[in-house]
């Protein structure tokens, strides 16, 4: 049987750390942080990056149907990484479709998922 590959940071570790209970622990963001496929998450905006998320921005406000309340966007060059979470999925397609269409806009990297109902 084919073993799969690891999903959860502990899978990881235990895979690969000789003494796991002894290593770095990263914190919850530092996790999310990490999975945007290599991207460094954080870094400072050029003035065209900063002039492309305020069109996004507003874009996104223009629609007073969207939650954006747990959504991060980030900018680099013409590619847009979505991240965070929301009320379903029509409201991923919606966000998508809407920076899609932001000119100057080449790429969207959707990472959102449906928020959990309380």
């Amino acid at each position: 049987m084919p073993r799969r590959a690891p999903y959860s940071y502990d899978e990881i570790v235990g895979r690969t750390v000789p003494d796991p209970s002894g290593s770095y622990r990263p914190t919850r963001e530092q996790v999310r942080e990490s999975q945007h496929r290599g991207q460094s998450v954080h870094h400072p905006m050029a003035p065209d990056e900063h002039a492309l998320a305020m069109r996004i921005y507003e874009a996104l406000q223009a629609d007073s149907h969207i939650d954006m309340a747990q959504v991060e966007i980030v900018v680099q060059d013409t590619r847009v990484f979505l991240t965070g979470d929301v009320p379903g999925p029509s409201t991923i397609a919606r966000i998508e479709d809407i920076v899609g269409r932001v000119h100057g806009v080449d790429q969207v990297i959707s990472e959102l998922i449906i928020r959990e109902p309380k």
